[in-house]
């Protein structure tokens, strides 16, 4: 099965809070061109934004300056998202495009949501990701997430 995946004029970074850290709800109002994404554990708060965003700006000053002593970045990130409303009972979608990806020596970073998929990869490797998934028989365009 072959994608249209729409290709992010944004990089991005997967930041990492300690648990407990109030979720910033302003993040959340980001402008609608601009994806992130929030996700609480009961061991981290992992953050996924452009790394245009100041995450630890977001925070109250009594969250931020415990926030930042524990606070771990990796970026830069190109994102794919796949340009198509997936089923939940399709089988195998992320494992066909993650295979492809490693078969050229390149990690994932994937989120999912209701309607689709998030495939990011590390920014230096983007190249080598496209060709892939080109290879695979996949469409690459640019857009917003």
């Amino acid at each position: 099965m072959s994608f249209t995946f729409i290709e992010s004029a944004h990089q991005f970074a997967v930041h990492r809070l300690p648990a407990g850290t109030p979720l910033p709800a302003s993040l959340i109002n980001l402008p609608a061109d601009q994806f992130a994404t929030v996700t609480r554990t009961t061991t981290e708060v992992s953050i996924l934004a452009p790394t245009t965003v100041d995450v630890l700006a977001y925070l109250a000053d009594a969250d931020r300056a415990t926030a930042a002593s524990h606070h771990k970045v990796q970026q830069p990130f190109a994102a794919f998202k796949i340009d198509a409303q997936l089923d939940f009972s399709l089988v195998g979608i992320l494992a066909g495009i993650t295979t492809a990806l490693k078969s050229v020596g390149v990690s994932v970073f994937v989120v999912s949501t209701y309607d689709t998929d998030f495939v990011l990869v590390p920014a230096d490797k983007r190249s080598v990701a496209v060709e892939a998934l080109v290879g695979q028989g996949h469409t690459i365009v640019v857009g917003a997430l």
